[in-house]
């Protein structure tokens, strides 16, 4: 039974990138050139139109507020 070995390798963003740039002309698909670096700088311009926030406590307070209750707490409240 003959076996296929895959080559398994690590690919970066820039790899990938340069992967589908090859392959997606023979299907017929355009290859976006300045027009994708454009959409970009556009999104970093307005990305900084938008001031960075702090958390406020409730942010911080939810995820643990949302927990299941350990044991220890049903136990408690089994008791009162």
């Amino acid at each position: 039974m003959p076996t296929c070995h895959l080559a398994i390798r690590p690919m970066s963003i820039r790899n990938y990138i340069e992967h589908l740039d090859r392959i997606l002309p023979t299907t017929g698909e355009k290859v976006l050139g300045r027009q994708g670096t454009q959409a970009a700088e556009k999104a970093n311009q307005e990305y900084q139109h938008f001031p960075v926030q702090t958390p406020s406590f409730l942010d911080e307070a939810y995820p643990a507020a949302t927990r299941k209750p350990g044991k220890a707490a049903r136990k408690r409240a089994m008791e009162s």
